[in-house]
């Protein structure tokens, strides 16, 4: 279930239980299953199908919360959680930058570079998240709002600029 905190954002007070999705994967509760939107993006996990040609693309894919979450305030959690963000130009295989609402912290504070992994999601000063990739660095400067689940990594991976992604937190 999920509590406030003490700033008043909505959180999980003990890690939600394991269910079968639609697709029969084990994921944690409150996941939707895959299915087709409109365009005929399979989204929710899934990858676009053969032959579309991924203008408005959108999937959904499932993020842990990263070690610097608490330095977003609640309008910028909400903002990660909620809406959906496009895949800019200058994305590349260090990372995927992102485009949309910028996402709003609680304070100006510098962090110390610490390691990073395929799937971390920084958010540098503009607000904007970069998902890294296969060719990311080993360590980074910006707060780590969250971690892409491994096994949705392909998915990101076949993305292309102007494609929409949202983020599902598990």
């Amino acid at each position: 279930p999920r509590v406030q905190d003490g700033a008043g954002c909505s959180v999980y007070d003990e890690v939600p239980p394991r269910v079968q999705d639609g697709a029969g994967c084990s994921v944690y509760g409150g996941v939707p299953p895959r299915v087709q939107d409109g365009a005929g993006c399979s989204v929710y996990g899934g990858v676009p199908p053969r032959g579309h040609n991924g203008a408005g693309c959108s999937v959904c894919v499932r993020v842990i919360p990263g070690p610097e979450a608490d330095w977003f305030d609640c309008g910028g959690l909400n903002t990660f959680l909620t809406e959906a963000f496009s895949v800019s130009s200058k994305s590349d295989r260090t990372g995927i930058r992102l485009e949309g609402t910028p996402l709003t912290f609680r304070h100006d504070e510098q962090m110390v570079s610490s390691g990073i992994a395929m799937g971390t999601i920084q958010v540098p000063p503009s607000g904007l998240p970069i998902v890294m990739m296969a060719d990311h660095p080993t360590t980074g400067g910006y707060p780590r709002i969250g971690n892409v689940v491994e096994d949705d990594l392909p998915i990101l991976a076949q993305l292309r600029p102007g494609d929409s992604i949202r983020f599902a937190e598990v």
